[in-house]
């Protein structure tokens, strides 16, 4: 799951229809980004996580067209 972060900021957003979800000059992470440091998890995705209303930023790809049988 992708965590985002507007460039120089400290809030980390992983929710999709988080009202901040940063879609220009963000940094992006696939791991939970640590806290200790001045670092922060948002607490909108947090509320939108925990009522099940969070649109997880997860991108789904195509396989291989070779991928999509087997043979015999």
């Amino acid at each position: 799951m992708a965590y985002r972060t507007v460039s120089n900021t400290y809030t980390w957003h992983w929710c999709h229809n988080c009202s901040h979800w940063p879609i220009h000059d963000f940094d992006e992470r696939q791991d939970k980004p640590p806290t200790w440091n001045g670092q922060v998890l948002c607490q909108e995705c947090a509320t939108r996580d925990g009522c099940r209303d969070c649109q997880h930023s997860v991108t789904l790809s195509v396989g291989r067209a070779s991928d999509s049988w087997l043979p015999s």
